[in-house]
């Protein structure tokens, strides 16, 4: 395939002179590239209520930075996107609503008001509690219970009996997995129904736990849940309103202190730099620099960001990435 040049050939030349000047400018000591992600309204908003529920008064300075990003982020309609100047949408305008309701009703009266009439433009509960308009129905919807905002009729149930499926068929229903147990231990508590459901969640709760358990165990002290501050979120409300496991309620608190972004904000994962490591290069190699020291520096940090052990929790096999966010060097100490 041969495609007519944009540009003459001198002006491609020096445009892809000066693309690879600035790329190996911003190139890391360690070989790598940065792939940072913004700060997420929906995100923060969601670390906001874990962080209020597990322990407010140790982590008062974060939720104190948090509040401020969304306080700072609303849009002139009321509204939240998930990502900071996009259009507003229903999942964060209503999240970001639900924290401020929840931890600063009044310090943000005049800011949930907005915020509530443009979840009211979005069609408003009946909306909420429609998938197909609120992708985080279960979360926007248990959120709005917790800050009174909305009755928990309709509200959906995660079943703890997850756990119980055999592993290769729990791996094929959800990456969410983490949120789908801990909230699951957390419904066992809240709504432990009769004796099936009972026996049950007694059986499920131990595999469930194991489950998380095995997931801090191969992130690292360092690490969280599929390296998502939103996901590590949604396992420290679930575990804390369970009274389950005080020690990875903690774990993930930690992780919310060391993935805050310098807004005040956090992400909806961690950043990605082996994607952009891995883009860069392919693209250098590309034009023709594959032999560059500095381009095979970056191969062999591609390299040495490779697993060697099996991810069981997803049947993903030895020699897998490190995912798309984690340094090598913060994985050797993990290890």
């Amino acid at each position: 395939m041969s495609l007519d040049p944009i540009l003459p050939p001198g002006e491609l030349d020096h445009a892809l002179a000066h693309t690879v000047d600035a790329l190996f400018a911003l190139q890391r000591s360690d070989g790598s590239w940065e792939g940072r992600l913004s700060a997420s309204p929906g995100a923060t908003a969601d670390v906001l209520i874990a962080m209020h529920l597990a322990d407010p008064v140790g982590c008062q300075d974060l939720i104190r930075r948090g509040l401020d990003f969304l306080l700072r982020t609303q849009g002139s309609d009321g509204g939240w996107g998930d990502d900071v100047d996009t259009e507003p949408t229903l999942n964060g305008t209503a999240l970001s609503v639900a924290a401020l309701a929840l931890i600063a009703p009044d310090e943000a009266a005049d800011q949930i008001r907005r915020g509530w009439a443009k979840v009211e433009q979005f069609g408003g509960t009946a909306a909420i509690r429609d998938v197909e308009q609120c992708s985080l129905t279960v979360l926007v919807h248990f959120y709005l219970v917790l800050a009174g905002l909305m009755s928990d009729e309709g509200l959906l149930r995660c079943p703890v009996e997850l756990a119980l499926l055999p592993a290769p068929l729990r791996r094929k229903l959800t990456f969410a997995m983490p949120t789908a147990l801990s909230w699951g231990l957390m419904c066992a508590t809240l709504m432990p129904g009769g004796r099936i459901r009972t026996a049950l969640n007694k059986a499920a709760t131990p595999k469930a736990i194991e489950y998380l358990d095995g997931l801090v165990g191969f992130e690292g002290p360092d690490g969280g849940f599929v390296e998502s501050p939103m996901m590590s979120a949604n396992v420290c409300i679930g575990l804390t309103i369970a009274r389950q496991r005080p020690d990875i309620v903690r774990h993930c608190l930690n992780y919310f202190r060391a993935t805050i972004k310098p807004e005040g904000g956090w992400a909806v994962t961690r950043d990605l730099e082996v994607d952009a490591t891995n883009f860069i290069t392919t693209g250098l190699q590309h034009a023709g620099l594959g032999d560059d020291a500095r381009v095979t520096k970056a191969v062999d940090w591609i390299r040495s960001a490779q697993r060697d052990e099996e991810f069981i929790w997803t049947g993903a096999p030895s020699g897998a990435g490190v995912g798309t966010s984690v340094g090598v060097a913060e994985q050797r100490q993990h290890r």
